[in-house]
């Protein structure tokens, strides 16, 4: 970018150039540990697991790092919690492919050639199956006999900025935790508090049940994912 026109007299004053490759998987170790106490944060630490995983995901570039580092610390402080471990690291993986596409180009298509792949297979061996039975004892695939097969949970909401969960509906409630931007945790009940204001209980990934104010989600609904009726 800096080589062009516009910005020709930003770039004469640049004196010193240094390229920051990617980190080892040492090298990333050694960089979390630094950067907690240089924060003060002595007391906290990132366990081998979730360095191994953290540096996976990230290949070892640091933006990439900082990203996960901090919502795994996120993840770690809701499960109250000075160790982050492996588990925090995907609660944070989680909440970054949901909001920002984390995931790589090359394992996205590699996970959409195998779920074709899959589907091919599947599809044809119910076919086969279908032709296979006797006309008396085919399934029915009448529009009737589908509509009887439900999921338990139909609605997600999804986070629209990090927010607080608390452990009964109500401001007044106790806080429990934050959940993180992106994330999408289904829906298991609703209310109204005494204000009239609307309360979500959404359950998290360590299957704990709390609550979150609706104003701070979208409601997805199971298909499609489409903001469903308020």
């Amino acid at each position: 970018k800096l080589a062009r026109p516009e910005l020709r007299q930003l770039n004469q004053r640049i004196t010193t150039r240094v390229r920051l490759g990617h980190l080892g998987l040492e090298e990333t170790r050694d960089y979390l540990n630094y950067r907690l106490i240089k924060a003060g944060k002595t007391f906290l630490r990132f366990d081998d697991s979730a360095v191994k995983h953290l540096f996976k995901l990230s290949g070892g570039i640091p933006r990439l790092i900082n990203i996960l580092a901090l919502r795994s610390l996120m993840a770690a402080y809701i499960d109250e919690t000075n160790i982050v471990s492996k588990c925090h690291v995907e609660n944070a993986e989680r909440s970054i492919k949901n909001s920002e596409g984390f995931e790589r180009p090359e394992r996205k298509r590699a996970a959409l050639v195998l779920l074709a792949v899959f589907l091919v297979f599947f599809l044809t061996g119910a076919g086969l199956y279908y032709i296979s039975q006797p006309e008396g004892k085919k399934p029915s695939l009448s529009p009737v006999a589908a509509t009887k097969i439900q999921k338990d949970i139909s609605r997600y909401a999804l986070v629209k900025e990090d927010a607080n969960i608390r452990e009964a509906p109500g401001l007044e409630s106790r806080r429990v935790g934050i959940v993180m931007k992106g994330q999408k945790l289904p829906i298991i009940g609703e209310t109204t508090d005494g204000s009239g204001a609307r309360w979500f209980k959404i359950r998290l990934f360590d299957d704990r049940a709390v609550w979150i104010a609706a104003d701070l989600v979208n409601v997805l609904s199971e298909k499609g994912q489409k903001p469903s009726p308020q």
